[in-house]
């Protein structure tokens, strides 16, 4: 009775409502990126210079990073197997295209860490006014040697990551000599399924934690202590500026702590609760879907709440889409007098959308 309560459960959480439902969350958080991309290029004010380019590759790189793994890769965490099915027609061909769009993939989300220091790396730039390294990074040689550096993390993280898989054939023997047959799901009877398996259990798989442990470690702390510094410097500086000067330049460190940390809790939360099944060994029943199904969709929204971040810390798009909130017909409110006394005041404040000598640069 047990067991045929299990099964139901299984075949309830493998319906294809869910698809649907990670479907709209996919071009929820696409059509969302790509309108913080027009609002960026668009509704951007005169003094923030570097730092909308800076959004904006971090914005082109979150919309690729969606497009990555909603179609080149669309991976199925097969728990509690350390392993995913890879069933994008593109990925999916052949053991050697899945390897590709997963390295092609991994390179994507690299970029987006890399996104996010820039725009932690620029404010400590701005505050400090380091305007000779600026020059050096943003020129061509500057891109050179920093493209170079990404190329290298890349080759250096895929060559890890190609060291520690196992082949198809390696996986379906562990699978049936640890007769885990039915945790492969639908995919028990579909050869032609491409699969994605590292045995975390096996030494080989050590560079590859290193490699993402040490990179993470670096990233995090150095954007750390660069929002640490800016946040510094603000406080030093607050009596040279405006009220909203001020508020301005704090939103906008707390927006890059925030880019910061959220990926850290969108990945490694999801990987916490898949190593924990991995480790405890639960069969393919209730909670081990609901572990992929809350991978899947923590995963889903990153791209989401990151545009969402940028809306409410940077006020010409947080006015930008109040406006259009506003505009909306069955949200509009009539007009209120406003008294003289409130009109003065508001006249006398309209300059304090300028960043005083500091600005965004």
């Amino acid at each position: 009775m047990a067991k045929e309560s299990t099964v139901e459960s299984d075949v309830m959480l493998d319906e294809p409502a869910f698809a649907v439902f990670y479907g709209i969350l996919v071009l929820i958080s696409d059509l969302l990126s790509l309108f913080f991309i027009f609002t960026i290029m668009t509704k951007s004010t005169a003094d923030m210079k570097l730092f909308k380019f800076a959004l904006l590759k971090l914005a082109i790189c979150d919309l690729l990073l969606n497009f990555s793994t909603a179609i080149l890769v669309t991976p199925d965490l097969l728990c509690p197997l350390s392993a995913v099915a890879v069933r994008s027609p593109i990925g999916g061909i052949s053991e050697a295209h899945a390897f590709s769009t997963i390295s092609l993939t991994i390179a994507i989300a690299i970029t987006v860490f890399t996104s996010i220091n820039d725009c932690c790396f620029l404010r400590v730039c701005i505050f400090y006014q380091w305007t000779h390294i600026l020059k050096k990074i943003y020129s061509w040689r500057g891109a050179l040697v920093f493209l170079t550096l990404n190329v290298v993390i890349v080759g250096i993280l895929t060559l890890a990551v190609w060291f520690a898989t196992s082949s198809n054939e390696e996986f379906l023997l562990v699978v049936s000599a640890e007769n885990m047959t039915h945790a492969l799901g639908k995919y028990a009877s579909q050869s032609e399924t491409v699969y994605f398996y590292v045995d975390i259990w096996k030494p080989k798989v050590v560079p590859l934690l290193l490699s993402v442990v040490v990179g993470l470690a670096a990233i995090y702390v150095s954007n750390l202590c660069g929002s640490r510094l800016v946040w510094k410097a603000i406080d030093r500086r607050k009596n040279n500026m405006s009220f909203k000067s001020y508020e301005t330049h704090r939103h906008l460190t707390l927006l890059a702590l925030f880019q910061n940390l959220i990926p850290a809790v969108v990945i490694a939360f999801p990987v916490f609760l898949v190593a924990f099944s991995f480790v405890m060994s639960y069969e393919s029943d209730t909670f081990a879907e609901l572990i992929k199904h809350f991978v899947t969709f923590v995963i889903s929204i990153y791209p989401a709440l990151s545009v969402m971040l940028s809306f409410i810390f940077i006020k010409p798009y947080r006015k930008y889409l109040f406006s259009l909130i506003c505009s909306i017909p069955a949200l509009r409110k009539k007009p209120s007098r406003v008294s003289d006394t409130q009109l003065s005041k508001k006249s006398s404040m309209g300059n304090e959308d300028y960043f005083d000598f500091v600005g965004y640069m």
